[in-house]
């Protein structure tokens, strides 16, 4: 049993949502109501849900972003990856 206990322990302590902030959570409900608004009240979708997605992204994985550490290694976060499969058009704009 205490097994189990410690394999949940370790998936929890391993996922994104446990090493959030308080700053963070409000930051993903803010985009939650970005996206209410853009999709169940119809108020400006076309520029609501492509930025209510990202702050999401940013904030439940905040790793994705670019540190100083790596900026002077050269090597960029996952957005930098998307901006580049992006720019060889290997991945389509969507």
């Amino acid at each position: 049993m205490s097994y189990i206990v410690t394999t949940l322990e370790n998936l929890l302590q391993q996922t994104a949502f446990f090493n959030l902030d308080w700053k963070n959570y409000v930051m993903i409900a803010v985009a939650c109501l970005f996206l209410y608004l853009a999709i169940a009240k119809d108020y400006e979708p076309l520029l609501l849900t492509p930025i209510a997605f990202g702050m999401l992204l940013v904030n439940i994985y905040p790793d994705i972003m670019l540190t100083i550490e790596e900026s002077s290694n050269g090597v960029g976060g996952l957005l930098h990856y998307f901006y580049l499969l992006d720019e060889w058009a290997i991945l389509p704009s969507l």
